[in-house]
């Protein structure tokens, strides 16, 4: 057979006129696909080689934006949710941890007569381990009263929970009186004296000054060392015996060095009326050694402090830094108000503060 070159030369041409026609009318599909949907942020090029005649529609911003707020908002959601399932989770924890802690503590009163003095030494010497590791432990065994208390406080978070013998778990916090014979049951026994005589009657402390100095002071020491800003809240009940009293005083300082702070004073107090005085420190840098407590009396000169007498009762000393956590420390109103709970707003060594 015969084939005509020229005949197939001419229909190769017409086939390519074709193509290129073809593609030409794509190209102009797809510009006119482009202009009327200029916003998409997506879309099928029917240029490309098997490309679908299809055209998908994409997002606009708008509803993207949308979708993105909408995610954020479901994602708050399910954080806020999560938070607070942990949240009752570790509250439920810290119930169990001290439900059981007091259960072992009660055994080990009852079979050794005394509350175990650390918890180490609990549970037949084997100890007491919460099931989570505490931002905060406080335990403080009293085998002095009658009966016999303890305080056992865990914090996690923002969670405080506290048991003591007399009462079952909630909301609360451990106090510790710093002070030892604080109501004088066991005469002047732990109180230092200057520029005075002391003696106890009726577990009231009479001070009386010397003539060696304008005043006379009575005070002690803690086992607490001092740290700067660490806040101590200290309470006494005062009277003077005479009307020449310029100052009465509570006062705060270092063991072994840097000046008193007062907490709390009255000035010309009036014969034989009692005061309540309260107050807080925020310890300085000055201060050296361990945090100690002074009850004072101050008069215009040695001669009158001579033979003048300041009595006491019911001096308490409570570290608000160790117990509440730096920067959740009561104010000296809130801490009044917590003392309230107690007989004559004094406890001995431990007492529990619901909060």
């Amino acid at each position: 057979m015969v084939v005509n070159k020229q005949f197939l030369n001419i229909h190769a041409d017409h086939l390519d006129m074709n193509k290129k026609q073809h593609k030409a009318e794509r190209y102009a599909n797809s510009q006119s696909f482009y202009f009327r949907y200029g916003s998409s942020l997506c879309y099928n090029n029917p240029m490309k080689d098997g490309a679908d005649s299809r055209l998908d529609l994409g997002f606009t911003i708008v509803e993207l934006l949308v979708v993105i707020v909408v995610i954020g908002i479901l994602a708050s959601i399910t954080i806020v949710s999560y938070t607070g399932i942990q949240n009752k989770a570790s509250i439920s924890s810290l119930q169990s941890d001290l439900a059981n802690a007091s259960t072992i503590l009660k055994i080990d009163q009852t079979t050794g007569d005394n509350f175990p003095t650390t918890l180490a030494l609990a549970n037949n010497g084997k100890g007491i381990t919460p099931s989570q590791t505490m931002d905060s432990t406080i335990y403080i065994p009293d085998n002095t009263s009658i009966p016999k208390n303890f305080c056992l406080m865990y914090r996690k978070g923002n969670n405080t929970y506290a048991v003591d013998n007399n009462s079952s778990v909630s909301n609360g916090v451990c106090l510790q009186n710093l002070v030892t014979n604080g109501d004088f049951s066991n005469n002047t026994s732990g109180w230092t004296v200057v520029y005075g005589a002391t003696s106890v009657a009726g577990n009231i402390l009479s001070d009386t000054g010397n003539g060696t100095s304008i005043d006379t002071t009575i005070f002690q020491d803690s086992n607490i060392p001092v740290a700067v800003n660490k806040k101590i809240y200290a309470r006494a009940l005062l009277r003077v015996t005479n009307s020449n009293c310029l100052l009465l005083h509570v006062r705060i300082q270092g063991s072994t060095g840097g000046g008193s702070v007062a907490a709390a004073q009255i000035s010309n107090p009036t014969i034989n009326t009692w005061y309540s005085e309260s107050g807080i420190v925020n310890i300085d840098a000055t201060q050296v050694g361990n945090v100690r407590i002074g009850i004072r009396q101050t008069y215009a000169d040695s001669s009158t402090q001579n033979g003048k007498t300041i009595q006491v009762q019911q001096v308490i000393m409570v570290d608000l830094t160790a117990i509440f956590g730096a920067g959740n420390e009561p104010t000296s109103a809130q801490m009044d108000t917590i003392m309230t709970n107690y007989p004559n707003s004094w406890f001995n060594i431990a007492a529990k503060a619901n909060l």
